[in-house]
């Protein structure tokens, strides 16, 4: 598998010119795109902020959006705030993490080094 964080800018670019009305509406059980970006800030906060450096800037990520939480409609706006605020407080360890891993940290997904895939046994 290939090593490599989720870009908000990929993100951002792939929901352009998504409604603030789409971004909130749930389908069946499916939640919202709006809360599905605030569960990409809380995942992002608990692993890179939380977990490895015991910081939790922002306690409402993990009441309202953490794996189980009840579905929201949250506006899509506050959710991008979020998850932005995260990965700005965040992305030092991401690069770090790619430097450790011998992957240039400017470089496309498409010429990063592949990890090695564990021996067969």
């Amino acid at each position: 598998s290939e090593i490599g964080v989720l870009d908000p800018a990929a993100v951002r670019r792939a929901l352009a010119g998504l409604s603030k009305a789409d971004a909130q509406t749930r389908v069946g059980a499916m939640n919202s795109i709006s809360w599905n970006v605030g569960h990409l800030a809380w995942q992002e906060q608990r692993y890179f902020l939380y977990r490895l450096q015991g910081q939790l800037p922002n306690p409402m990520l993990q009441e309202k959006f953490c794996y189980g939480c009840p579905a929201l409609t949250p506006p899509l706006a506050e959710m991008w705030a979020a998850w932005e605020a995260v990965t700005t407080a965040a992305i030092w360890l991401c690069r770090y993490c790619a430097i450790a891993q011998g992957l240039p940290t400017n470089a496309p997904r498409s010429r990063r080094r592949k990890t090695p895939s564990a021996p067969s046994s």
